[in-house]
């Protein structure tokens, strides 16, 4: 049973703990058979002949101690198993959010963000559900069932057979009910991912929408989904109910068939038959009501460990547990990219980022320049050559390490539904305050912190959207400062900047250029023109390179860009 091995897997330490509950469990439905088969020994006594108080007082007792002693049981494996199943879930939560670290950015790009979501929230909640609740109910009304039908057996074998035989053919019916449940589960995680990514793009793009006068359409996008799933809902559950009918149905026909039974062989009522068809009947309820009843939530816990299991078995990111060299300087070797297998990225580059100095990289838009960065960052891996830091191969280095060593700031800062603190101290979170108010200078936040309602303990909006576009950038900017990497890569980092804060923001990285490799992706070949070494891409390949008086002398894609932007320095709409 794949989703018992897989909560079982996550229990770590809380192992003993589930055994214990599933112990108390067995026990629990033992004592839930017990008051059954109290009374069918009662009624056995009974048929034996006259009993006054004292001959059936024991069985009466028999029932008040089996559920007395059920309520005991029944708190501790309740106890336990609570316990031990939220400890699963949190390892499986953990887990899943360790992965999505782990993974390369290439391999997340084929789940979305809702859909990662779903699987720690919605698929999260099945898992708990069955680790705390559904098995326990599966285990317990098995052991109940079986033990009134070994007890049925021992009174009337064939009563029990019957019971048996009707039960095995209500299973033999729920493959089919079992595939179509499969089915439908799947199209409603779908649909419930689809509704939470539409909410997702109406909260962010609310602006937009607005300003357009499109937001009718995207509310109209995400009524259509609703209704998607609504509709799924009510197509699928009268046939589902009625798949459900015949199983219970089938699984309920022990009796009659029983009475068939004994019909067949002449009609002689023996003395046991009655306490039998007693058992056999609450037997049948038993194991009916254990597997119908768990069978939605057991789908819903089998189809989360399915999509989870998937999401677990992306690759993560390899390596040799190996050292960068000194210096640290970036190379791409003959390296190729492709984001989707079609259109190279990236078409085998070859460049060197000097440590101590800066190396800029420019062209026009679509140029690959963003993905050269990526692939110095390891977000996704060369389908050929090599990215090497300090003449190592990136991929042999642990993702961590790099990523210690490594400063990004690019055009699509996110920040988070925090203090404007907390966003700073991203970069090093044990900062003390002299050095974060030296961050702060430097990327001349003051002014913005001076007219914030709490200063640096304001909560900022999800993703920053109560800070302008220059504004959320400078954050970006003043936590890469304040993390004090030795590889620092800037892509478009003062894109949404005015010109006097992007000079200074250019002044403060200058000053800690020393020292540092420094890769700069710019569109304003101002911000680059000292650059040491300018790489001029296009369709991404590398077309030229050299320092900016070579380049504008060429004449070539450089000398273009520069004179198209000196151009658009004086262009006015009158």
């Amino acid at each position: 049973m794949r989703l018992l091995a897989f909560i079982h897997a996550h229990l770590g330490d809380a192992r003993a703990l589930f055994r214990r509950a599933m112990l108390f469990t067995f026990l629990e439905g033992l004592m839930t058979a017990g008051p059954v088969v109290a009374v069918a020994l009662g009624l056995m006594r009974l048929a034996q002949g006259p009993a006054d108080l004292p001959a059936l007082l024991p069985y009466a007792l028999a029932v008040v101690a089996a559920v007395a002693l059920r309520i005991v049981l029944i708190r501790l494996a309740w106890s336990s198993g609570f316990r031990a199943g939220n400890v699963a879930t949190e390892a499986i939560r953990n887990r899943l959010v360790a992965h999505m670290r782990a993974v390369p950015l290439g391999a997340l790009g084929r789940w979305s963000a809702a859909r990662l979501a779903s699987l720690v929230t919605e698929d999260g909640r099945w898992i708990n559900e069955a680790s705390t609740f559904t098995l326990n109910r599966l285990f317990g009304g098995l052991a109940a069932g079986l033990c009134l039908l070994l007890a049925a057996a021992w009174f009337d074998p064939a009563t029990a057979l019957a019971v048996l035989f009707a039960f095995g053919l209500g299973l033999l019916s729920l493959p089919v009910a079992g595939r179509l449940l499969k089915r439908v589960i799947a199209r409603r995680n779908a649909e419930l991912t689809d509704i939470s990514q539409r909410i997702g793009e109406y909260g962010e793009g609310i602006a937009v929408f607005r300003s357009f006068r499109a937001g009718e359409g995207a509310f109209a996008r995400f009524a259509e989904a609703a209704d998607r799933l609504r509709r799924l809902m009510l197509g699928y559950t009268p046939v589902l109910v009625s798949l459900h009918g015949v199983a219970a149905t089938l699984m309920g026909a022990g009796l009659p068939l029983a009475l068939m039974i004994l019909a067949w062989r002449g009609g002689e009522a023996a003395p046991s038959l009655i306490p039998a068809l007693l058992l056999g009947l609450a037997a049948g309820h038993a194991l009916s009501a254990a597997v119908l009843g768990q069978m939605l939530p057991f789908s819903l816990g089998m189809q989360a460990e399915a999509g989870m299991a998937r999401f677990l078995a992306e690759p993560a990111l390899a390596h040799r547990g190996r050292e960068p060299g000194t210096p640290l300087d970036f190379a791409l070797e003959r390296v190729s990219f492709s984001h989707d297998g079609r259109r190279g990225a990236v078409d085998g580059i070859a460049l060197a980022a000097r440590q101590g100095g800066m190396t800029a990289i420019v062209g026009p838009s679509g140029a690959g320049k963003s993905s050269v960065v990526g692939l110095m960052m390891r977000f996704f891996d060369p389908q050929s050559g090599r990215v090497t830091v300090g003449g190592v191969d990136i991929a042999d280095i642990p993702p961590a390490r790099l990523q210690a060593l490594t400063a990004l700031v690019n055009q699509d800062v996110h920040l988070f539904r925090d203090t404007l603190r907390a966003n700073i101290l991203l970069g090093a979170p044990g900062a003390d305050e002299a050095r974060l108010a030296a961050a702060i200078r430097a990327a001349r936040l003051e002014e913005l912190i001076a007219a914030l309602p709490d200063g640096l303990d304001t909560v900022i909006g999800e993703g920053g959207r109560t800070l302008s576009g220059g504004e959320r950038q400078r954050v970006a900017v003043a936590r890469a400062l304040l993390k004090d990497a030795p590889i620092l890569l800037l892509d478009e980092a003062s894109s949404a900047m005015d010109p006097l804060t992007e000079r200074a923001i250019q002044q403060a990285v200058a000053a800690l250029e020393d020292g540092r490799t420094l890769v700069v992706v710019a569109h304003r070949l101002r911000s680059i023109a000292e650059a040491d070494r300018i790489h001029v891409m296009d369709r991404g390949r590398i077309v030229e390179e050299g320092r900016h008086p070579e380049l504008l002398a060429r004449g070539g894609l450089y000398a273009r860009l520069w004179q198209a932007q000196e151009r658009a320095a004086g262009w006015r709409l009158r």
